[in-house]
């Protein structure tokens, strides 16, 4: 599973997303730093974005990567 790291350390790169989900903290989504790990990491669903939101983490890592 590749996952884009949320941060509450924001440093105002072109590839941050800003949100405002009620399950974290303030921050942003950092497309620059994909992660990958296993399914069997993956403890909880924390909860859902709004697919607003989430187009534009999809946006950001889509034009990190080059796609």
């Amino acid at each position: 599973m590749t996952l884009v790291p949320h941060t509450t350390s924001v440093r105002g790169s072109g590839y941050e997303v800003a949100g405002a989900a009620r399950f974290l903290r303030p921050g942003a989504f950092d497309a620059q730093n994909l992660i990958t790990i296993s399914l069997v990491k993956l403890l909880r669903k924390l909860g859902d974005l709004p697919p607003g939101e989430l187009a534009r983490i999809e946006n950001a890592a889509r034009a990190w990567l080059g796609l």
